[in-house]
């Protein structure tokens, strides 16, 4: 599928050789960036080196991709609406013999520039180490080529695995990072100014695991908004500041609070009063300032009367709903509060955006079959209003050298699929399949299609269960359906590898490692009980090689359960984790 680099390419614009442009840019940090990244690639596409120039170095010529907003627009007659594009939207322009690619700022110029390469070109950024090439012999970007974009949502995270890395974010259009703001260099971010989450127990002192404010208390109201003007008045240009509830649920019983939770029908009642006063005070001294506040835990259902103003922000937290049912799905009993309430802040609030969780948070390495309603989910948010996504998965990884931040459970492909359809959420089924099949064959192999092969039966082993959050494997799967099928599951994963080159055989023998979990986990007990002598020192073995490929790959394995140290490979490996006392083995489906 890849072709090797710096190959003499048939790469022509407009019918004319790549090799007879330049690559003119516009001031600043991003376009330098922007144009060099072009450069680059190009070269590594078709072994053609570019020169680049500053717009103001030299007067125009004949063939030129220009990058940003140059001092040639006006000459050429090319004046795209940047208004409309916004800070990230582009357009990608032949123009009589000449290549634009500019955003609206200087982050879109950035995200058009990957985008021609992805699109026109060839190129694909399925992860920071795995960029493919999938152009022939012939690239031939056409005459009079028009690509105009302009994001859905205005703010785009996917917080999985190596997304944390600065270059990827931005080849993936994503906006913004948990882990801090991307530098000028890439186009600046969308960020959240003095903290992203339970912002009040810093601002008030309150323990985060047992406390909450008195939303009531008029000198907590009179603390935030000191507060927030602080904040504001060291961040002139901060566009949204987080006033978040403590993480749990241990609400205020005065009074005045129970009278509000009464009337409004809900507790989120008494906190939308509340940063609504906060909106309110500092709305005329920075009237594009959002303050952001949580709908989460006892916050979820939305209030009967009171509305969010136009400058509060609400971020709606989904929890442990299914995720293979889907948002939308009222029939599913885990679904159906969640969907009344996300289409009632929808129709309430003005700016609505999501924190949406997609791990598994118990048995990290187990895989969620939720590989289709990724896509179904966020288009059903969009529709519903939703402006903006946070979406949190598997973002411990592993902290090994090799395949930094990955885990066994598909993470990889996830969080480029969420990518894809955070860019583009209405996306159509036959175009999602295609990004999902385009990744499995450039990051495992000629031997893809057994991989496909396998989601497609993960899902379908899911039977009639749910898909949450916290689940063990008897939960999440139909345990006789996964036995039955394990010698399938086992050669598709032989004749995967052995299609596969260096790099793809060591990504799907780390994907392999949570199916022989799955496997010891289902078989063990039967095995001990049942099976004769070699069968049960074969699982055995297995046991330890998979505990000690797991630790050599520092393989994050649960966010919930501590984990044994020294685990006896003669009982099963449930007994890795060490349960929590808030979880009910039987309510986790562990045992």
């Amino acid at each position: 599928m890849q072709k090797p680099l710096y190959e003499y390419r048939d790469f022509t614009v407009a019918g004319v050789p790549v090799s007879a442009y330049r690559i003119v840019y516009a001031e600043g940090q991003t376009e330098l960036r922007a144009a060099a990244e072009l450069r680059d690639y190009i070269e590594k596409t078709c072994a053609a080196s570019l020169c680049i120039y500053r717009d103001t170095d030299l007067p125009p010529a004949e063939h030129e991709i220009l990058i940003g907003r140059t001092n040639r627009e006006s000459e050429e007659g090319f004046a795209p609406d940047r208004k409309e594009l916004g800070d990230e939207g582009f357009l990608i322009e032949e123009h009589d013999g000449r290549l634009f690619i500019t955003g609206g700022g200087p982050r879109g110029t950035l995200y058009g520039v990957y985008e021609f390469l992805e699109k026109y070109v060839g190129w694909r950024f399925f992860t920071s180490d795995c960029e493919i090439l999938t152009a022939g012999d012939k690239i031939s970007v056409p005459e009079k080529l028009y690509d105009r974009q302009i994001p859905a949502l205005e703010y785009r995270q996917v917080h999985w695995c190596d997304y944390r890395k600065a270059p990827l974010r931005v080849k993936r259009k994503q906006n913004t990072a948990m882990w801090g703001t991307l530098p000028e260099t890439y186009g600046g971010s969308v960020h959240f100014t003095g903290g992203f989450a339970h912002t009040l127990v810093d601002i008030l002192g309150i323990d985060n695991a047992t406390e909450q404010p008195c939303f009531s208390d008029p000198a907590v109201l009179e603390k935030v908004i000191a507060h927030v003007r602080r904040v504001a008045a060291e961040h002139p240009d901060a566009r949204i500041i987080s006033v978040t509830q403590a993480d749990n649920r241990n609400i205020c019983q005065c009074e005045k609070c129970r009278r509000v939770y009464e009337e409004e029908g809900a507790p989120s009642g008494v906190l939308v009063h509340f940063i609504n006063q906060v909106a309110d005070a500092v709305r005329e001294e920075y009237p594009n300032l959002l303050i952001e506040t949580f709908a989460y835990q006892w916050s979820r259902t939305p209030p009967q009367k009171v509305r969010p103003r136009d400058n509060v922000l609400i971020r709606f937290c989904t929890g442990d709903e299914c995720r293979i049912h889907g948002y939308g799905n009222t029939e599913c009993i885990y679904n159906r509060h969640t969907t009344e309430d996300i289409e009632k802040w929808g129709v309430i609030s003005k700016q609505l955006f999501v924190w949406d969780y997609r791990g598994n948070f118990t048995f990290s390495a187990v895989p969620l079959a939720h590989f289709f309603t990724l896509r179904t989910d966020t288009r059903f948010l969009y529709e519903k209003g939703v402006t903006g996504l946070f979406n949190m998965g598997q973002y411990h990884g592993n902290t090994s050298l090799r395949h930094e931040g990955y885990n066994t459970e598909f993470s990889a492909l996830r969080a480029y699929l969420l990518s894809k359809v955070f860019w583009n959420p209405m996306m159509e089924e036959e175009e999602y399949s295609r990004h999902m099949n385009e990744f499995l064959a450039g990051y495992y192999g000629d031997g893809w299609m057994n991989i496909r092969r396998y989601i497609e039966f993960l899902v379908q082993c899911v039977g009639d269960h749910h898909c949450r959050l916290y689940e063990g494997p008897n939960g999440l799967y139909d345990r006789d359906t996964y036995v039955a099928a394990i010698p399938r599951i086992e050669q598709w994963f032989a004749d995967a590898i052995a299609r596969a080159d260096f790099e793809q055989r060591d990504r799907l023998e780390l994907l392999k490692l949570h199916m022989i979990f799955l496997k010891l986990f289902f078989t063990w007990d039967s095995i001990m009980e049942s099976g004769d002598e070699k069968a049960r020192a074969a699982a055995v073995q297995e046991h330890e090689q998979l505990w000690n490929e797991i630790c050599a790959r520092k393989i994050y394995l649960s966010e919930q359960c501590r984990i044994v140290e020294n685990p006896d490979f003669t009982k099963s490996p449930r007994d890795w984790f060490i349960i929590p006392d808030w979880i009910q083995p039987e309510e986790w489906n562990v045992r």
